[in-house]
């Protein structure tokens, strides 16, 4: 089985990136208690749109 990875992400608002299953990325943050998913895409066009973070 494999695990999400995540890792904080320094930006003006803390952002989080989880791979899920080494596929996708997710990139998310945290409101108080919420957890609010901000884009969902594949590892290549994140890798496109961002670089290596």
């Amino acid at each position: 089985m494999r695990r999400a990875i995540s890792k904080n992400i320094h930006t003006r608002k803390p952002r989080w990136r989880m791979y899920i299953s080494m596929k996708y990325t997710l990139f998310y943050f945290v409101d108080s208690d919420t957890v609010r998913i901000d884009k969902i895409m594949t590892i290549e066009q994140a890798h496109k749109k961002y670089g290596k973070i």
